[in-house]
């Protein structure tokens, strides 16, 4: 009879309790966690920086086209660049 066997012998499943309390109490050593989280937040703040940099020489070269182009009396390009 394995179904009375499986039902008899269940194994005890972690509560939404037991969850939360993990969440807000977590077990070990601070140290470790704290050093752990600095490094995700300087890799993090790494990415961020990166992205900044591409995004900035980005609206550099948009600035200088659309520039360009006014100076240009070029209204076909101007247009195209502002969208």
């Amino acid at each position: 009879m394995p179904g009375l066997e499986t039902k008899w012998s269940k194994q005890p499943k972690v509560g939404i309790t037991d969850k939360i309390n993990d969440t807000i109490k977590p077990k070990g050593p601070l140290k470790p966690r704290v050093q752990d989280g600095i490094k995700k937040l300087q890799l993090q703040i790494k990415k961020l920086d990166s992205m900044l940099t591409s995004l900035q020489e980005r609206d550099a070269k948009l600035f200088q086209r659309i520039v360009t182009a006014t100076q240009n009396h070029d209204v076909q390009t101007r247009v195209l660049e502002l969208h």
